[in-house]
């Protein structure tokens, strides 16, 4: 486990911006630069993993009232080449982000019916979760009618890929 503390995520956010991403754009640029060098190539080589994305970026009145998950995990193929810069990398993680958000709403069955992929075991999965949000006066609403409602929590990711990172 690693834990930023508030200045290092104010950090991050203020470093991630000025080259025109955010913190989970920053995560996903520094996994490939792990799988590339945990891959042992040594010229540009590209690599995958799934990222979830949220499947709420579609408008649909009240779809952040609805319960569960809506997250589907995307792959997310980047080139990475040792000569090139951070902010190259990141500009490539926004632009491929950018094209995953047409996909938002398709599930991991249909992307490997598209492709033919059976799915590639060494895949691994980065998982960029929210915080859970506040009931907006749901507690007080149940209260009333005689029961409690906990605050929502956060249970974390069971998935099926062999390595899977969440970061909060």
């Amino acid at each position: 486990r690693l834990r930023l503390t508030a200045d290092q995520t104010e950090g991050l956010t203020t470093w991630a911006a000025h080259w025109g991403s955010t913190e989970s754009g920053a995560l996903q640029a520094a996994w490939a630069l792990l799988l590339y060098r945990s891959g042992g190539a040594r010229d540009v080589a590209p690599v995958r993993f799934s990222t979830t994305v949220s499947g709420r970026g579609i408008p649909f009145d009240g779809v952040e009232y609805m319960p569960g998950a809506l997250r589907s995990p995307l792959p997310l193929s980047l080139v990475v080449d040792p000569r090139s810069s951070v902010p190259e990398l990141l500009a490539q993680v926004r632009d491929r982000a950018l094209d995953m958000a047409a996909y938002e709403w398709v599930s991991a069955g249909q992307i490997r019916s598209w492709t033919g992929d059976a799915g590639d075991p060494g895949d691994t999965l980065l998982v960029v979760e929210n915080p859970p949000r506040g009931t907006d006066g749901l507690a007080a609403a149940c209260a009333a009618q005689g029961f409690a409602v906990d605050p929502p929590e956060s249970l974390g990711v069971r998935t099926a890929f062999p390595l899977t990172v969440v970061a909060h």
